[in-house]
């Protein structure tokens, strides 16, 4: 899945924010949702068969969005923290292709809000690169 946060992120031009946390670069209003949408193209070549290739196409939407308050515990201490739902929809653009990826699936987690800062290095210097989890 970190692949398709990456591609979205091409599509979407914002390839900045892709060092720092995914496509979580700030926190919007509860009930605020961004969506991200693309198509993959798959080529297969199929040994045995003269050299066939098989395309497959189908198409994929990531929707984020901000669902909730709570205060949880963080790391010791009472903290302002915020649900986020991801929702990821794989479609088949052709109905006779059986295997490959289809169907919605849904993650929702809750995030300190502090974990959430806009910027490349955290306060020790440290890659943002992951978003810590208190529940999910």
């Amino acid at each position: 899945m970190c692949r398709l946060f990456q591609i979205c992120l091409a599509i979407c031009g914002y390839a900045a924010s892709a060092e720092a946390q995914g496509l979580l670069w700030n926190l919007p209003e509860d009930g605020t949702l961004i969506r991200f949408s693309g198509e993959y193209v798959q080529t297969d070549s199929q040994l045995g068969t003269g050299n066939t290739d098989v395309t497959s196409t189908w198409s994929r939407e990531l929707t984020i969005k901000s669902v909730g308050k709570a205060e949880e515990m963080y790391q010791g201490q009472p903290t302002a923290c915020r649900w986020i739902e991801f929702k990821l929809v794989d479609g088949k653009k052709n109905p006779d292709l059986i295997p490959g990826p289809a169907g919605v699936r849904i993650y929702k987690v809750l995030i300190p809000e502090e974990s959430i800062t806009g910027k490349l290095y955290n306060e020790n210097n440290i890659h943002n690169a992951m978003i810590p989890v208190v529940r999910g």
